[in-house]
């Protein structure tokens, strides 16, 4: 009878064991189902922000070519991206033979800006990282400030660097600030609309 009960045993810790297994199965096709839900709304949410850096991004790019083929609507370019920048020549990258429509750190800033929403509206966010925000624009404030007050000049491989540091440091508050604030004004809209079905 002993014998006879191990073999009993094993196949009913085998079925409990795949019957788990299959309840896991599903638990996790639909974490990645609500997951796959909620990156949808996320990036449709980010996407009008992507847009607008894109188009800043492109704008930067696309006035030193138009300038480059002597074309006066390229000055209607460098036009747009003015109150953003100061565009001074000596403090830009060049391409086509021209300044592109942004400073160099306003070019770093305006990337990793985009990146950093990307990498947001993938991942997502529960809380703010204001702390690495801080870290993270300090350079950028520094290389900045002693290049205002005369201390030292800078290039614009540095600024490139620290502008990069800074949009990240930017895009790491802002982004999770929009998707938090986001996420809390949904909870408040669901029990404005359980309270008004109740």
């Amino acid at each position: 009878m002993f014998l006879t009960a191990i073999p009993d045993r094993t196949y009913n810790f085998f079925l409990m064991g795949i019957v788990s297994l299959e309840r896991r199965g599903r638990a996790v096709c639909a974490a990645q189902k609500g997951n796959s839900y909620h990156l949808k709304k996320r990036l449709l949410f980010l996407a009008p922000i992507y847009l607008l850096l894109f188009l800043i991004l492109l704008d930067a790019f696309i006035a030193p070519y138009l300038e480059s083929l002597r074309l006066p609507v390229s000055q209607s370019f460098y036009g747009i991206l003015k109150p953003l920048c100061h565009q001074w020549p000596t403090r830009c990258l060049w391409i086509f033979g021209s300044n592109t429509a942004l400073c160099s750190r306003c070019l770093g800033i305006f990337f990793a800006l985009l990146m950093t929403g990307l990498y947001f509206g993938i991942k997502g966010a529960d809380r703010i990282f204001w702390k690495t925000a801080i870290l993270l624009n300090l350079p950028a404030l520094i290389d900045g400030y002693t290049q205002l007050r005369g201390w030292r000049v800078s290039n614009n491989y540095l600024r490139l660097g620290t502008g990069l540091m800074a949009g990240v440091g930017a895009g790491v508050f802002l982004f999770p600030f929009y998707l938090v604030s986001i996420a809390r004004l949904r909870k408040v809209f669901r029990k404005k609309e359980a309270s008004v079905e109740d």
